[in-house]
């Protein structure tokens, strides 16, 4: 007969399995699904990413598919795409395959990480595995988050179901139980003083870091209010001493992957309607009363058990940064409606440790037993529920697959416009370089994202002709324009003929009306006069004027000699400019005729470098990343 302690480590193995297996059982049908009949969903981005990592390799520093290029730090966090990526080369996995292969062993991770935390706490195995139960059966934030259940369809059940895998947000996902387990090891870390939790804190807490920023956010509120529940061993030296240790280890684990410019740039371009609203200041205020709240009710509530007060405040907290959220009008931190997923780890642990405190041993057995057959039921739902979000598709027969299929078989230098799902999803079938794709956030321009607003809504001949001159000048060659045959779900183009009358169509694939944008210059580089550099992207003179410049210079040797190197060799004046349709973020190394050059960002967002450089001038683009701030 196994000893207490041996019979709770043997329970603590086979529980979180047995939570494991439940869920990898219920997507199994995902396991063996390429690509699913959900293409209005940013999946399609996410694959396109991993899918450009597998191809160009792990270690590439620049995107140059999206908003004119990107730095790889800025385009996404990339631990979950580097796994995928990592399935793409290592089993020859088709990239969606790996995608949802990734996606689903992290999602079945989810219950068996809030058993462990649950164990972490104090929670018997018993509490800890009806916490797991609940994780996985019940969409508990449908209670407490307006919209979630309507969009649930009526159903209480399959919310992190759907967001993986009908949204596509698989990295913030796939964070929860990474979370989980790394706020479980700094509860663990103050109550036992013992070092090894520090370093598996910070291990944990660099992953959630690397793979899901509104993840990242939600693990510093657990964290928060972890120190809130353990207060009065926060204020000891040796602790304190632990917390800075993983402050600065999980930092230096992730500063690589993800250094302070990402998070610079993704607060900069997420509080822009904040600051419109006028509700930036107010933020942090709340933000502010908000922490002091979770203190005195931690003070408070002392006598409830630490896995009660822990799991009571962690769900006030998400709830009054997730129910309130609306992206257009107000939110307390950046994508705060976001973090209505990890509300159901706190509900489910104090659902949980609630019902294991009330009441005596037999009724609990008979709760249980009553329980079962509705547990039985509610699993059975899901089961149909992931039927119905696993649908699969075959990728050939939609207009994305045809027309990036398309375009990467043509030779050309420029961009494409490609609106709506089409811009989430012709990365994953092709290496196409899109005027915008996905991931305005980490974008160093808006004007790419504003180009694509104004060419959808263009009407009048006088709108279109302005929309394809500004399109021209930020380095577009190819227009995919979405007519009612296409599979193009969103529909953000009006009239997708209105481009007839300008520019020639070269092509009509799947529904899809293809027209290219003739240019005397092709090349993403040209010698311009300084005064006809854009500084106001929406003046049509200035538009006008600066695409004449760039169309009469010489045909320039001009392209990319490998990622994140870009050479061109052009013939311009001693009173020119260097003009180059590449997002000029701060991080390039330039130089011409191999002299270092100083450059700047012009109102279209592109490079302008000031050389006295006249004849032939070879000018040289090397991406070389700060990694740290003053860097």
């Amino acid at each position: 007969m196994l000893e207490p302690r041996k019979s709770r480590r043997a329970l603590d193995v086979f529980l979180p399995a047995l939570l494991l297996a439940a869920n990898l059982l219920l997507l199994k049908k995902l396991w063996t699904q390429a690509y699913l009949d959900n293409f209005h969903s940013i999946e399609g981005a996410f694959i396109g990413f991993a899918r450009g990592l597998a191809t160009d390799g792990l270690g590439i520093g620049w995107w140059p598919y999206w908003h004119g290029g990107m730095p790889i730090e800025h385009v996404y966090v990339p631990l979950f795409h580097w796994i995928v990526a990592a399935l793409i080369r290592t089993f020859s996995l088709s990239p969606g395959q790996a995608y949802h292969v990734t996606g689903a062993v992290f999602y079945a991770s989810g219950a068996a990480a809030v058993y462990l935390l649950a164990r972490a706490l104090g929670e018997k195995p018993v509490s800890a595995l009806i916490a797991g139960t609940l994780y996985s059966l019940v969409s508990s934030s449908a209670y407490f988050v307006p919209g979630v259940f309507s969009d649930l369809g009526g159903h209480l059940a399959g919310r992190r179901l759907q967001v993986m895998f009908v949204y596509g947000e698989g990295p913030h996902v796939a964070s929860l139980a990474i979370q989980a387990l790394a706020l479980g090891a700094v509860h663990r870390l103050l109550a036992t003083g013992k070092w090894r939790w520090a370093a598996a804190a910070s291990a944990l807490a660099a992953a959630v870091i690397m793979i899901n920023t509104p993840g990242t956010m939600a693990l510093a509120v657990g964290v928060l209010v972890v120190l809130a529940v353990n207060l009065e061993r926060v204020l000891r030296l040796r602790a304190a001493l632990q917390l800075a240790a993983i402050a600065l280890l999980s930092s230096g684990l992730a500063i690589w992957a993800v250094p302070p410019s990402y998070f610079q740039t993704v607060l900069a371009n997420s509080t822009e309607m904040n600051q419109r609203t006028g509700a930036e200041a107010n933020r942090w205020v709340i933000c502010g009363l908000l922490l002091l709240a979770i203190v005195a009710i931690a003070h408070a509530a002392r006598p409830l058990s630490v896995a009660l007060r822990f799991s009571l405040l962690y769900s006030i907290a998400l709830v009054v940064l997730a129910a309130p959220a609306q992206s257009e009008v107000f939110e307390l931190l950046p994508q705060a409606g976001r973090l209505h997923v990890e509300l159901e780890i706190g509900l489910s642990i104090f659902l949980a440790a609630a019902f294991a405190r009330t009441g005596s041993w037999r009724a609990a057995l008979v709760v249980c037993c009553v329980a079962a057959p509705m547990a039985v039921n509610i699993y059975g739902d899901l089961v149909q529920r992931v039927r119905l979000v696993a649908r699969p598709v075959a990728a050939e027969s939609k207009s994305e697959y045809q027309a990036a299929v398309w375009l990467a078989s043509r030779s050309f230098q420029g961009r494409v416009y490609a609106p709506g799902s089409h811009a989430f999803w012709m990365n994953a079938f092709a290496p196409v370089p899109l005027l915008t794709g996905c991931c305005e956030e980490g974008r160093s321009s808006k004007v790419p994202a504003l180009a694509t607003e104004l060419t959808n809504m263009a009407q009048s001949d006088e709108e279109v002709a302005r929309a394809i001159a500004l399109l021209k000048a930020l380095g577009v060659e190819w227009i995919v324009a979405p007519t009612g045959k296409s599979t193009e779900v969103y529909r953000d183009l009006r009239r997708p003929d209105k481009f007839g009358k300008f520019l020639p169509l070269e092509a009509t694939i799947a529904g899809d009306l293809l027209y290219r944008l003739p240019s005397a210059n092709p090349a993403l580089a040209a010698a311009v006069p300084r005064d006809r550099i854009v500084n106001n992207f929406r003046s049509a003179e200035e538009v006008a004027r600066f695409n004449e410049s760039f169309e009469s210079n010489s045909n320039p040797a001009a392209g990319w000699a490998g990622n994140g190197h870009y050479r061109a060799s052009l013939t311009k004046r001693e009173d020119e400019v260097i003009s180059i349709k590449i997002s000029a973020v701060d991080g390039w190394d330039v130089t011409v005729n191999g002299a270092r050059a100083a450059y700047r960002m012009d109102g279209l967002g592109w490079m302008v470098i000031d050389s006295r450089c006249s004849g032939g001038c070879t000018a040289e683009l090397r991406w070389r990343p700060r990694r740290l701030i003053g860097e």
